[in-house]
Formats: C-alpha cells, sequence, structure tokens
C-alpha cells in the first residue's frame, strides 16, 4: 500500500469525559477501538483509478495508473510499487469542558492541547496563523456558504481553505469558538482546526498525490480539507452537524 491515499480520518470522541484519576467529574465511558469505530469508512477502497471496493461517501482523486515507479537511491534504481488507496484510520481526539479530564489508559498520547499556550491565547496564536487578519470579515466569511454546501453534498472546497463549511471558521488554530450553535458543532470545529494547526506546525505531512507525487510526502502547511473524513467516536471535514444531532 503506497501512501499517496492512505486519506486521513480522525476518529472524533467527541463529547465524551473519559474517567481521569478521581476526578469524580469525570465521567464516562471510552471508545472500543474495535466497535465504535466506523470501519466501513475505510471504503472506498481504489487500486489506481479503479474502485474495487465502493464506499458510501465520494474519494478523492486517484492516479491513473496503478503502476507506480518511484526513485530510490541510487538514482539509477527504481522502486515499483502497486498504487492501492483507501482511507486510513490515524488519529483520535478527545474534545473535553473539563481540564485534566484525561483517558488513562494504554494509547500513545501524541498531543496535549493543555501544554500548549497557542491553544488558549489569540494573541499567541497569531504567530502560527498571521493571515487570519485578511479572513476576518463577514463578507469572506459569507464565502464559505459555498464550502457549506459543498461539503454537505460532496466534498469540501479546498480552496476555500478558511471555512470549515457550516460549523464555521478556520481560523484562529485555537480553542476559541466565538458562537457555539451546540457542544457537537463545537467539538467538529475544533477538531477541524487542530488537524490544520498540526498542519501548519508541520507535524502532519502531506501524503497523498497523482503519478510521482506518491512516491515522497510533503509539508501542506494548508491542510487539504478533502483529504480528511471524521467520525462519532465518516463525514466529510466540516459535515452539517445536525445529521448527528438529529440522530
Amino acid at each position: 500500500m503506497k501512501a499517496w491515499l492512505s486519506v486521513l480520518v480522525l476518529l472524533a470522541g467527541l463529547g465524551l469525559s473519559p474517567t481521569a484519576g478521581a476526578d469524580a467529574a469525570c465521567q464516562g465511558r471510552f471508545v472500543n477501538l474495535i466497535t465504535d469505530i466506523c470501519w466501513r469508512c475505510l471504503f472506498p477502497i481504489s487500486i489506481g483509478s479503479v474502485q474495487v471496493g465502493k464506499g458510501d461517501v465520494p474519494d478523492t482523486g486517484n492516479p491513473g495508473s496503478p503502476i507506480q515507479f518511484c526513485p530510490m537511491p541510487p538514482l539509477l534504481f527504481q522502486r515499483i510499487g502497486l498504487a492501492i488507496g483507501y482511507w486510513e484510520p490515524m488519529a483520535m481526539t478527545d474534545v473535553t469542558r473539563t481540564p485534566g479530564c484525561l483517558e488513562l489508559g494504554d494509547m500513545d498520547i501524541a498531543y496535549l492541547s493543555e501544554l500548549d499556550p497557542t491553544w488558549v491565547d489569540s494573541s499567541l496564536t497569531t504567530i502560527l496563523n498571521p493571515e487570519a487578519v485578511i479572513f476576518a470579515n463577514p463578507i469572506v466569511q459569507g464565502v464559505c456558504a459555498a464550502d457549506a454546501i459543498a461539503s454537505g453534498f460532496h466534498l469540501p472546497l479546498d480552496v476555500l481553505f478558511w471555512c470549515a463549511g457550516s460549523q464555521g471558521s478556520m481560523y484562529p488554530f485555537n480553542g476559541w469558538v466565538s458562537k457555539e450553535i451546540s457542544p457537537l458543532q463545537s467539538s467538529v470545529l475544533v477538531t477541524a482546526r487542530m488537524a490544520f494547526k498540526l498542519h501548519r506546525q508541520g507535524q502532519i505531512w502531506e501524503t497523498i498525490g497523482k503519478d510521482r507525487e506518491v512516491c515522497y510526502k510533503f509539508p501542506s502547511p494548508i491542510m487539504p480539507k478533502a483529504r480528511w473524513r471524521y467520525q462519532m467516536v465518516c463525514t466529510p471535514t466540516a459535515p452539517v452537524a445536525i445529521r448527528w444531532g438529529a440522530a
């Protein structure tokens, strides 16, 4: 399997408050990684541009040829591979309203927002997203209606990178939500922002492309939204949260 279409799936444990030590305020059940994950969301599976396993949601673009040639040292040699694509479970976020309420199991914790001052201070966040000032006006934000419609019916619009669809704005890259419609909406929004933030910080690299691009991974300071899906603990980036809330 090549990483070109290991499309990232963010498994969001939204609304959970896992037990943390003796803190009585932390009540809940942590995610069962076998039964609570939407395994059908790995589909569609493709070999080159041909789908060999159908899925319920749209797919991103794939290489035309199933056979790919990648350079390898020394430059005289080529590595031959089969371009297999699927949507890979990549990470899980735990969104909680209780500080310090953290699952204490055996999972490796990749990032703690409590230790990141930019996650709670918008002034410091500007260091990571200075371009946010350009998009902080109602006219530019109004364009996000197009992203909301696109993500609800197909895939989000990567060109509107400052939009989180129907959830709000991708900026700033922190946990501050100016207008909360519902806890679910806010959880999806801060989850998407964290993914964008990790892209900007160079902690998540792009591994998707066509033809020779599949041979490499490269920095992606602007998050390719269409490469991400989210699920409750597989919709495109910035889905209409009312679909979950109504259930």
